[in-house]
């Protein structure tokens, strides 16, 4: 399945779920919510891990890990988020490298060639 740089993706929670556009980042390794929209979903705090320290361009910060069932390019998987502040980001949701797994990221804006594509399988180094 090809994803783009945005894809719709659904996010269930143990009594709603939501629709929207996800960013894809194979940047970044791992996935994050919007703390308003996991606090919404009434997304459940994974057990065993109250915090985890997340290191980026604004340095290093702490945050809660949830777990969510997703809904993306027709495939639906468990898949932990960080929770972070993303008011002032493009997407409330970020899909990381770690839950893209067998799926192919289109890296050019032209479409219409196939051979755009980056195609991440387990064990890559990216």
């Amino acid at each position: 399945m090809n994803l783009r740089i945005f894809e719709e993706i659904d996010i269930y929670g143990p009594v709603l779920r939501t629709h929207g556009l996800a960013k894809i980042d194979t940047g970044a390794f791992s996935s994050s919510i919007h703390r308003a929209l996991a606090e919404a979903l009434e997304l459940q705090e994974v057990k065993g891990n109250k915090a985890h320290i997340f290191s980026n361009a604004m340095g290093k910060q702490e945050r809660k890990l949830v777990s969510a069932r997703i809904r993306l390019g027709g495939i639906e998987k468990q898949i932990i988020f960080s929770v972070s502040d993303r008011t002032t980001m493009t997407r409330m949701i970020l899909i990381g490298r770690r839950d893209l797994l067998g799926f192919c990221i289109q890296v050019a804006p032209d479409e219409a060639d196939p051979n755009n594509t980056l195609n991440i399988k387990k064990g890559d180094i990216i």
